[in-house]
């Protein structure tokens, strides 16, 4: 359980989750087109050195910038989370969940091929608030004849969690393999500066 959920169980006790709806995640031509538009803005670009400036400042155990981040680091997964903040629009924080997305599928030119294995949306009745979930899960493409398999930086899962239709978080993780038929996996900073430059 993280830290988000962990806090919402405990102001929530007792919630049975009902799911209202589950079904594929797809963006509508609009949506698309203004995303793009977003994409190539100045207003990524800043964003972008927000969150990792947020996240490094974290890292060394000092106060947060105006971007709240949260830092996961387990042994089987490593990650971090974005508590949403009133200075973005909910649509550009939809947006920079689907660039994470972007930039993941994009290491193929990093010689780091990566494929979208799945798109949902889930949207639960949890009583006293609904919870949506959108979410976008990749994995490495593995090819070839090795003896172990590269992992890379291991299964990744990106998630946007909204609250009575409003933006909560957006959370990525880097799911690692740790049996004997994986490589170990490549430092998560390296995806980090990836996803920032």
């Amino acid at each position: 359980m993280n830290f988000v959920e962990n806090l919402l169980a405990r102001l929530f006790p007792n919630r049975s989750a009902v799911p209202i709806l589950e079904e594929t995640l797809l963006r509508s031509a609009k949506e698309q087109e203004a995303f793009e538009a977003w994409s190539k803005s100045e207003r990524l670009k800043w964003l972008q050195s927000e969150v990792e400036l947020a996240y490094h400042t974290k890292r060394q155990n000092e106060p947060n910038t105006f971007i709240e981040v949260h830092l996961f680091d387990t042994l089987p997964a490593q990650g971090f989370a974005l508590t949403y903040h009133q200075d973005l629009s909910a649509a550009e924080f939809q947006y920079f969940f689907d660039f994470l997305k972007e930039k993941i599928l994009l290491l193929k030119n990093q010689n780091l091929p990566y494929q979208l294995y799945t798109s949902q949306r889930r949207i639960e009745d949890l009583k006293t608030y609904v919870k949506t979930t959108e979410k976008h899960y990749l994995k490495p493409t593995f090819s070839g004849n090795f003896e172990k398999m590269h992992q890379l930086y291991g299964n990744i899962l990106i998630e946007y969690i909204k609250i009575n239709d409003k933006p909560s978080f957006i959370r990525l993780l880097a799911n690692r393999f740790s049996d004997r038929n994986y490589e170990k996996p490549l430092p998560f900073d390296d995806l980090l500066y990836h996803l920032f430059h």
